[in-house]
C-alpha cells in the first residue's frame, strides 16, 4: 500500500491517493498520479471496500482482486506493467 515500488518511476504508491489524514481517500477535486497527471476523478476511500458490490466509481471491478490490478498499468496513475511489477517486487530481498 505505501510501496512506491509499484509505479515505473517509483514514486507512487496507493497510499498516495488513499491517505490516511483524508479518511483514506485524496481530498482532491482529481487525483493526481504519476509525474503529476491527474485523472478524471478523485480517489474514493478504500475503507470498508471489502464488504461493496463493485469497486471504483463506476463499478468496473466486481472484486477487490480485480480493482488492484487497475491503478498499476493505468498511464496516468502508476504508469506500469504488471510484469514490470511483477519482475520489481521479486528482486526486492524479503518479499
Amino acid at each position: 500500500f505505501y510501496d512506491t515500488r509499484l509505479s515505473v518511476d517509483s514514486k507512487v504508491s496507493c497510499a498516495n491517493c488513499h491517505m490516511p489524514k483524508f479518511a483514506f481517500g485524496d481530498g482532491l477535486i482529481v487525483s493526481e498520479g504519476f509525474q503529476g497527471m491527474t485523472g478524471r476523478r478523485n480517489a474514493p476511500t478504500v475503507i470498508n471496500r471489502a464488504y461493496s458490490l463493485a469497486q471504483f466509481w463506476d463499478g468496473r471491478a466486481a472484486t477487490l482482486e480485480e480493482q488492484v490490478k487497475g491503478p498499476i498499468e493505468n498511464p496516468v496513475e502508476m504508469n506500469h506493467s504488471h510484469d514490470g511489477a511483477i519482475r520489481r517486487l521479486r528482486a526486492v530481498p524479503g518479499y
